[in-house]
């Protein structure tokens, strides 16, 4: 019953619960068991936000991005996807990459749109990766001499290495030219291990661990 389930959860977030207030404005965000309301939305993804709850602050992010129960405004969009993101919240990560990108709310700045693609990358986030890999393709990352390798795992969670080289292995880690051992495990999985080439092109390797 959708209408008790809102009574249940606002009875919660009114004595404070950051996650029943993070999920009330889930369901006026959504119109689950109330009608939709985004002013209501962002009452209570706020009220869970400024007790550190990561989802409401990257929802909170949102919604100030898109204008949504809260006039547009960029600057307040960064301040809460980035206190997400220092959490470690993969999806504002990402989209904390996005407006430095864009210059939204923020100066422009590709090294740091980098830098948050490549943590929310190393989560598995496929928006991420996919963006730090057409950065890299357009060259805004790798120097002339240097070539980006993106592994792509599955499951996400695999733990990424090459073997033969002294820096970790970070999506879109620009390499010189030569061979790399490439190894990737996980537990309960058969592992995977091969040498690659890096030439005179960026490398993308699609890697698909097998369970045992």
């Amino acid at each position: 019953n959708d209408q008790d389930t809102v009574n249940w959860y606002r009875k919660a977030a009114e004595q404070g619960d950051a996650k029943a207030q993070y999920i009330l404005g889930l369901m006026y965000d959504n119109g689950e068991g109330v009608i939709e309301n985004d002013q209501d939305a962002v009452k209570w993804f706020r009220k869970a936000a400024v007790q550190g709850y990561a989802e409401a602050q990257f929802n909170l992010g949102v919604m100030y991005e898109n204008g949504d129960g809260v006039p547009e405004n960029n600057q307040e969009a960064v301040k809460w996807y980035r206190k997400a993101a220092v959490q470690g919240y993969a999806q504002a990560q990402s989209n904390l990459g996005v407006m430095y990108v864009k210059g939204k709310g923020v100066a422009e700045n590709d090294q740091e749109a980098l830098k948050w693609f490549r943590k929310a990358a190393k989560q598995g986030l496929a928006r991420a990766q996919y963006n730090l890999r057409i950065m890299s393709f357009a060259g805004s990352y790798c120097p002339g001499n240097k070539h980006s390798l993106i592994v792509n795992v599955n499951p996400p969670r695999s733990r990424i290495m090459i073997m033969n080289i002294n820096p970790k292995y970070q999506p879109g880690l620009c390499l010189r030219r030569g061979r790399y051992d490439i190894s990737v495990t996980l537990q309960g999985y058969d592992s995977y291990r091969k040498w690659i080439r890096i030439t005179d092109s960026d490398v993308s390797l699609d890697v698909t661990l097998m369970p045992k």
